[in-house]
């Protein structure tokens, strides 16, 4: 995505496991590690709903249309119970 719209779309990468309600981040790359963690509930805003629901497939995703500041803009499932 950086190289189509010649600057960084996205400043966070997240690999976070969703296992009986439990969330985990396994993997993050990104500039507020003890941030992201600390402020996940807030920052997922609308999107919530999305990561918590068993109707998305692998490979689905969702966007939020009006991200800002360290709130999420979007998700991809990577596999069952991982976005």
């Amino acid at each position: 995505m950086d190289a189509r719209y010649h600057k960084h779309v996205f400043d966070e990468w997240a690999v976070i496991s969703f296992t009986e309600n439990q969330g985990r981040t396994l993997a993050y790359i990104g500039p507020r590690r003890e941030g992201f963690i600390k402020n996940f509930l807030t920052d997922v805003g609308p999107l919530r709903t999305g990561l918590t629901t068993d109707n998305y497939q692998v490979g689905d995703f969702d966007f939020s249309r009006h991200g800002v500041g360290t709130g999420f803009e979007s998700f991809m499932v990577l596999g069952k119970g991982l976005t």
